[in-house]
C-alpha cells in the first residue's frame, strides 16, 4: 500500500489480514470505520480508539 489517499477499503482489509500487533490492528480499524461511516467525524473515530 504505497499511501492511505491512494487505498481501497479492501486495500485496508488486506492489511488488516496481515497485521499481528495491537496498534497496526487498531490504526486500521480506525481508519476503515471512518472511511465506512459516512457521518463520522476523525475525532469520533479516534476517540473510539482511545487516541483522545
Amino acid at each position: 500500500m504505497a499511501t492511505l489517499d491512494a487505498a481501497t477499503l479492501d486495500d485496508l482489509r488486506d492489511a488488516l489480514a496481515e497485521v499481528e500487533d495491537k496498534k497496526p490492528t487498531q490504526r486500521l480499524m480506525a481508519v476503515i470505520n471512518y472511511l465506512e461511516e459516512d457521518d463520522a467525524t476523525m475525532a469520533e473515530v479516534a476517540e473510539r480508539y482511545g487516541y483522545t
